[in-house]
Order: structure tokens, then sequence, then C-alpha cells
């Protein structure tokens, strides 16, 4: 989802196609609407020893966009940075899995994934398996054997992505709406793991940062049991619980 920082899913038209094994990769161009303001709450964690990849684990919630007519989405997701790209609020480098209501256009909620690279911007719903609204799962990027690939992964449905390298400077969690008005119930990440690229280890995160765009935004972000989990919604209709 990449907007104007953080890799952000853009809102997309499908110019062209690109077919990697049986996920189709959308090139997408911005799409504004007047009406809405966009929103992002989210916890950005910095690795503490060299990384290649980012974990966090949470319960699926109701998601609604409002705008999903007009190709918009309210989604929960994981972002992870690659290629030692070290600029989180405009990255070059990314790959990113989540959840979404609102696709293209298309009134579903869905799984999904994408990457940047450079210029570049795809995304592809991932339609091997479903999601169910109170599941818990855990989202993944990560490298993966072979020159050149990261994995993205919900619990053992992986998908590789080329090109991504090490290392990982950055990973975050959190919410992304293109509508203000639009939904995403309260969401508490309960399990957060930074991936040690020495010997492939999943460490407990114990930090990390926590902040929505725009800074006076509709959107919510807290600590649970500080600093190691943390919750946030946009216009939950859920109590704002660290469960």
């Amino acid at each position: 989802m990449r907007l104007r920082f953080v890799g952000r899913r853009l809102l997309t038209l499908t110019l062209a196609l690109a077919i990697s094994c049986t996920h189709v990769l959308v090139v997408g161009v911005p799409v504004t609407f007047a009406a809405c303001v966009k929103q992002w709450a989210y916890d950005v964690v910095t690795p503490s020893v060299v990384s290649d990849g980012g974990r966090m684990t949470w319960a699926l919630r109701d998601l609604h966009a409002d705008d999903w007519a007009a190709g918009g989405f309210a989604s929960e997701v994981l972002w992870v940075g690659t290629d030692s790209d070290p600029n989180r609020s405009n990255p070059n480098t990314w790959v990113e899995v989540g959840v979404t209501h609102g696709w293209q256009g298309q009134n579903v909620y869905t799984y999904y994934l994408a990457r940047g690279d450079g210029a570049l911007y795809s995304e592809a719903r991932i339609t091997s398996i479903t999601p169910q609204v109170g599941a818990i799962h855990t989202f993944s990027g990560f490298r993966t054997s072979g020159p050149s690939l990261y994995n993205v992964s919900i619990d053992t449905t992986a998908i590789t992505l080329s090109p991504h390298v090490p290392d990982t400077k950055w990973f975050q969690g959190g919410l992304e709406s293109t509508c203000d008005s639009s939904r995403v119930d309260n969401t508490y990440v309960s399990l957060i793991r930074q991936r040690r690229e020495s010997d492939a280890y999943w460490l407990p995160v114990s930090q990390g940062s926590l902040g929505k765009e725009p800074s006076n935004g509709v959107g919510s972000v807290a600590w649970c049991t500080n600093p190691s989990s943390f919750r946030y919604s946009l216009h939950s209709q859920v109590p704002l619980a660290c469960q």
C-alpha cells in the first residue's frame, strides 16, 4: 500500500498483469477520493540484531471500507523492509501481507500480498485460503533460500516474491484505510518477532514505536503490555481491549 510512507497499497486500476505462479500481480496507479482522508495506525520495529524478516500475530477482525466501490480498502497489514532499505517513512523496497475489505472495486474480504521494488508496486489476492473473522493467524515476511527471494506467509501458506534481499532494517504492523469513515474493529497484536539473519531464529521483540497518520487522525493505536504488544482500530464497533 504505497502512498507517501511505508509500503502502502495503492488504490489501483488494472493496467498490466504479470503472472507469478497462480498469483496475478497488478501494477497500480494512484486514485484519489476527495471525500476521504487516508488513515494509518501502527507499531514500527527497528530490529535489535541483523535481521532478515519480521512477524506479527493477531486475530482477524471485522473490516469495512466505505469507499470499496471506488477502489478503496480497509486493511490489517504487516509491512517488512528488504534490501537494507533504511527509510521506512518513504521506502523503496519492501514486502507486505495482510487482510483487507475492498479489493480493486470489489466488495470482498480477502487475504492479499504486495511488494515494492523502486518505482514498481504490485499486489495480488491470496485465494488459496479464506479469512475468517476471529481466527488467529501469524503473518510473516522473511528471506527464503535462493537468490534474491523473500517469502510472505500466513501461518504455513507461503508465497515467494522476487527480487528481494536482506537486510530487514524495519518492519511494522497496523491498519491502513483509504477513508476516514471506514471501520477496522479493535485488533490486538499478541506476538511480535524479528528473524535473526545468522541462524533464521525468530526472536521476541521488546520494543517498537507507535504512530498514526495523520497525527490528528481518527485511528487509534496503544500499547497493551508495554512494550511487547499493541492494539489498533478505526471506528471500532467492539471495545478497545487487549484481547
